[in-house]
């Protein structure tokens, strides 16, 4: 088969963690490797937040702004990868062509990090808690805890998987410092619930399970919210059981965005594309699935992980793997080889012991 000199193209949705890493990873490939690619990052234009300081937004440490940034061209500081700020509207996996707003833009290989979707899996749940992962929503939340003189605060798991394990843990001690600066923790009730029959990580429960104990905070698990009354303030779970509440903030039930769900198959029946733990490539040929949007199997017993967790430190090391792919896929097309879609690629993310 002749070499092959046209560039390699990869086309990366989405600049959160995973996208932005995997942007990084092709900013610092060798010269060599560089050369095969033209590389497109397509993200929504406008304010982006940084969810993860949420916590800190409720407690007040940091502003909701001062974790809230502009993706504009110039502003990601990208020399090897233009920058799209346009909106993806589908993506056309059989002709290899994703779709935004401003028009049509094609692919040899394809990364998708869109993140997740909010939807009202549990009856009345968005409309009445305050969204744990939304900053503008943990600025409510300290508002209504400054006002608030007594009560029951309740911080839910509202369906797994989610994203950021620990979040749920996190918010709660932020409610309880909240409530301790402002002197009046004893006229509180803190409860956190979850689906999980212990806390994250699930190689040492013990650890946020004795923060709370230590703190007062209740624990509830086995405890899948069903429905919340937000008239009569009380959460329902589907073991018939109920809890009443004077706050309620929640990890919403999640999946993957609609125009992923619409392009590839939805291996995981809870809405998300099941990829190759190793590679991260999906059934579909050339289309990579990285972050919150994937459900990656993995058989680490030691630390009782069957599906890796959701959270942006594994988006950052799967987005560096899925290029390691692609750039092996522009490799074998330079060279004028055929490539299989099998082929290994070594997960530099993954344990060893969880790769099997």
């Amino acid at each position: 088969m002749a070499a092959n000199n046209t560039k390699h193209k990869l086309v990366i949705l989405g600049a959160g963690f995973g996208g932005l890493t995997a942007a990084r990873a092709v900013e610092e490939a060798s010269e060599e490797d560089a050369a095969l690619l033209e590389a497109v990052l397509v993200s929504a234009p406008g304010p982006a937040v940084v969810g993860a300081f949420a916590p800190m937004v409720l407690k007040g440490k940091v502003k909701a702004e001062q974790v809230t940034r502009t993706v504009a061209p110039g502003g990601l500081n990208l020399s090897r990868v233009a920058l799209v700020p346009d909106v993806v509207q589908s993506i056309d996996t059989e002709n290899k062509v994703v779709r935004t707003k401003a028009g049509e833009i094609s692919y040899d290989d394809l990364v998708v990090s869109l993140g997740v979707e909010y939807y009202d899996a549990v009856p009345g749940l968005n409309d009445a808690a305050f969204n744990l992962c939304d900053t503008a929503d943990m600025v409510a939340l300290r508002g209504a805890l400054l006002r608030a003189e007594s009560g029951t605060v309740v911080v839910a798991v509202g369906s797994l998987p989610y994203k950021c394990p620990p979040l749920p843990y996190e918010a709660a001690f932020a409610v309880d410092a909240v409530l301790r600066e402002a002197g009046k923790r004893d006229a509180f009730r803190v409860v956190v619930t979850t689906p999980m029959a212990q806390a994250v990580p699930p190689f040492a429960p013990h650890v946020f399970q004795d923060m709370m104990a230590a703190k007062g905070i209740e624990f509830k698990t086995k405890a899948q919210p069903s429905a919340v009354d937000a008239v009569n303030k009380t959460v329902t779970f589907d073991d018939g059981e109920s809890l009443e509440y004077t706050l309620l903030a929640a990890t919403l039930p999640q999946r993957a965005p609609a125009v992923v769900r619409e392009a590839m198959p939805i291996d995981d029946p809870r809405g998300f594309v099941v990829v190759d733990p190793k590679s991260l490539r999906t059934s579909v040929p050339h289309v990579y699935v990285i972050g919150d949007s994937a459900t990656v199997k993995v058989n680490f017993a030691k630390a009782g992980l069957k599906v890796q967790p959701k959270a942006g430190k594994f988006a950052m090391v799967q987005a560096k793997t899925a290029v390691q792919a692609v750039l092996a896929d522009a490799r074998a097309a330079a060279a004028g080889e055929s490539t299989s879609w099998d082929a290994p690629v070594v997960a530099t993310w993954l344990p060893s012991t969880a790769q099997g």
